[in-house]
C-alpha cells in the first residue's frame, strides 16, 4: 500500500487509549507494508507516529515514542546519547518522560531536545503551538539541529555574557560534527561552565513549567549538585546551586499539601547551605552566611534535627575562615546539641576542636578531638547522608579538620600524621569524592607543619602538588592557607633560607593568578 494510502487518516478518538499492543501491532503492520521493517526513514515513522494517534488514542509525544518502537527507558537512553553528541547537559529521568507523555508541559530546553530526537517540530509532539523555524514536513532544515544560542540568551544578563564569552571562544559551527567533538574533548572545566549555565537557563527562564517537577525529581537535582562539590568548577557549581534554590523557592509559592511543603523546606534549606558553601569558597563570607541562615531557617521550619547541624556547621566554617574562631566555635558547639546520627556528627566536634585551637584554647580542643571517634560510632545513616557529596562527613574530610587542630596547638607530630592521612584517604578514595581544594589544603598543611620543624625541604615537597591546582577549583580556604605558608616562610630563623624564597616567590605568583569572578 502507498504511503499517501496509509489506513486511519481519519482520526477515531478512542473513548480510552489503547493498550501498547495495538500502537505496536499497528507499527509492525505499517513497516512491513512500506517495505521498510528494519531501519524506516524519518518521515516513515512520522507518519505512523500520526497513525498511532489516531487509532490508538495516545498523546503526540508517546504516539512517537512508539512509532521509534522505543521503551521509555530506550527512549531517555536515546535522549542521553543524543546530549553526549551534541554537548548538551541532560538530566532527563523515566519518571519526567512519564509525566510528560501523560500532560505534564515540558519547558524550552527540552523541548528542543525532544524536538531534536524525533525530527520534528515540538507542536508535533503536542509540546508547543508552532515551530515556524522547522519545514512543514516535519524535517529540520537542512537535516542540521539549530544551534543553542537560543536556549544560552535566556540567561540573567551577567550568566548570560559569562556563558556566552564561553560559547563563542569553544563552540565550532552547528553541524560540523567530528570537529565540534574534538573541540570538546579540550574544552575541560570551561565546557562544565558552559553546560552548567544552559541548566541554569532552563530552570530560570522556565518557572512557569516547573509544575511538572516532583519533589523526588527535586531531590535527584539536589543530589547530583551536592555531588559536583568535591571536584567541579566552582563557578559551575554556583551558577547550578543558585538555579536549584530558584527552583525549590518557586514551588513553595504554589498552593500544596503540608507533607509537600515538609519536603521542600528541607530541600529549600539544603539549596540555601549549598548555596552557603559555594558562597565560602569563592572567598563571599558575610553572603555565605547570609545563604546559611536561610537554610537554618528553612530547615527549622520542618524540625530537621541532621539539617539544622549540618547548617550549623557550614556556620561555623564560614565564621573560621572569616577571622572569627570564638563564633566558629559556638556554632560547632550548638550543632552538637542536635540530636542525629548523620554521619557529620563526627565533623561538628572536628570544627570545634579546629576553632578552639586557633583560639589558643588547647585544653578545650583536647576534649573536643576525643569526642570525633565516639561520634562516629554511633552514626547510622539517615536521609541527610542520603543526599551525599557534600553532605557526608568521610573520614578524609575529618583528618582535613584535625590536621589543622593539631597545627594550631602545636603537636607537629599529629599535624604531620593527619594531614597525610588525609591525603591518602582522597588519592585512595573514588575520584568523584576527591575534594581537590581539601586535598590541596592538607598539602598545605602538611608544608607548614614541616616548615615548624625547620625541615624546609620536606616543606617544599609537601606543598608542591598543591600549587598545581587549577584556579577554576582554587577555593577561598586554600588561598588563606598558602597565605598562612607564606607567614611563615616571612619569619625568622627560615627567612633567609633559599627554599624559602623560592617557596615565598612560588606563594606569590599563585596568589596573583586570578581565580572566577563571582557572577553579578
Amino acid at each position: 500500500m502507498p504511503l499517501t494510502e496509509l489506513p486511519f487518516t481519519e482520526p477515531i478518538q478512542p473513548a480510552e487509549p489503547h493498550d501498547a499492543r495495538c500502537a505496536h501491532e499497528l507499527r509492525g503492520r505499517l513497516l512491513a507494508e512500506a517495505g521498510h521493517p528494519i531501519d524506516p526513514p524519518t518521515r516513515l515513522r512520522h507518519r505512523i507516529a500520526d497513525a498511532i494517534t489516531d487509532h490508538c488514542g495516545h498523546s503526540l509525544l508517546r504516539s512517537h515514542r512508539l512509532a521509534w518502537g522505543w521503551s521509555v527507558r530506550e527512549a531517555v537512553t536515546a535522549a542521553h546519547a543524543l546530549c553526549r553528541e551534541q554537548g548538551r547537559a541532560c538530566a532527563l529521568a523515566d519518571r519526567l518522560w512519564e509525566k510528560w507523555e501523560k500532560g505534564a508541559h515540558p519547558g524550552a530546553y527540552y523541548q528542543d531536545l525532544l524536538a531534536r530526537l524525533f525530527r520534528t517540530r515540538p507542536d508535533r509532539l503536542g509540546l508547543a503551538a508552532d515551530y515556524t523555524d522547522y519545514t512543514d514536513d516535519g524535517a529540520a532544515p537542512d537535516s542540521t539541529p539549530r544551534p543553542l544560542e537560543r536556549t544560552i540568551s535566556m540567561f540573567p544578563n551577567q550568566v548570560s555574557r559569562n556563558a556566552n564569552e564561553a560559547h563563542e571562544a569553544h563552540e565550532s559551527p552547528a553541524g560540523s560534527g567530528e570537529s565540534h567533538r574534538a573541540s570538546r574533548a579540550g574544552r575541560g572545566a570551561e565546557n562544565e561552565i558552559t553546560m552548567s549555565a544552559r541548566e541554569s537557563a532552563y530552570y530560570h527562564s522556565n518557572l512557569s513549567d516547573i509544575g511538572s517537577a516532583d519533589t523526588d525529581l527535586l531531590r535527584d537535582e539536589v543530589v547530583r549538585v551536592a555531588g559536583l562539590f568535591a571536584n567541579a568548577p566552582r563557578l559551575a557549581v554556583f551558577a547550578r546551586t543558585r538555579a536549584l534554590r530558584d527552583h525549590t523557592f518557586a514551588l513553595l509559592d504554589r498552593r500544596l499539601r503540608a507533607e509537600e511543603f515538609a519536603d521542600l523546606y528541607f530541600l529549600a534549606g539544603a539549596a540555601c547551605g549549598m548555596l552557603a558553601e559555594i558562597t565560602h569558597n569563592l572567598g563571599y563570607q558575610a553572603e555565605a552566611m547570609a545563604h546559611a541562615r536561610t537554610a537554618f531557617l528553612c530547615a527549622d521550619q520542618v524540625g530537621h534535627s541532621g539539617l539544622l547541624a549540618w547548617i550549623l556547621g557550614e556556620q561555623s566554617v564560614i565564621a573560621y575562615y572569616d577571622g572569627r574562631p570564638a563564633q566558629a566555635a559556638l556554632l560547632a558547639q550548638r550543632g552538637q546539641m542536635h540530636d542525629t546520627t548523620d554521619s557529620f556528627r563526627a565533623e561538628l566536634p572536628a570544627l570545634e576542636a579546629r576553632a578552639t585551637a586557633m583560639l589558643g584554647d588547647t585544653e578545650t580542643a583536647q576534649r573536643a578531638l576525643a569526642r570525633i571517634e565516639p561520634a562516629r560510632e554511633q552514626v547510622e545513616p539517615h536521609d541527610l547522608d542520603d543526599l551525599g557529596g557534600i553532605f557526608g562527613c568521610i573520614l578524609p574530610k575529618q583528618q582535613f579538620y584535625t590536621a589543622d587542630t593539631s597545627l594550631w596547638i602545636g603537636d607537629g607530630a599529629a599535624a604531620v600524621a593527619d594531614a597525610e592521612a588525609c591525603i591518602a584517604g582522597y588519592q585512595d578514595g573514588p575520584e568523584q569524592a576527591r575534594a581537590h581544594d581539601n586535598e590541596a589544603s592538607a598539602h598545605v598543611t602538611l608544608a607548614m607543619a614541616h616548615v615548624d620543624s625547620g625541615d624546609l625541604d620536606a616543606a617544599r615537597e609537601a606543598a608542591q602538588p598543591a600549587f598545581g591546582i587549577a584556579p577554576n577549583l582554587r577555593t577561598d580556604a586554600v588561598n588563606q592557607r598558602f597565605r598562612r605558608l607564606h607567614r611563615r616562610l616571612t619569619a625568622p630563623p627560615v627567612r633567609e633560607s633559599p627554599t624559602a624564597v623560592e617557596l615565598r616567590d612560588q606563594i606569590e605568583d599563585l596568589l596573583t593568578t586570578s581565580t572566577p569572578n563571582l557572577p553579578a
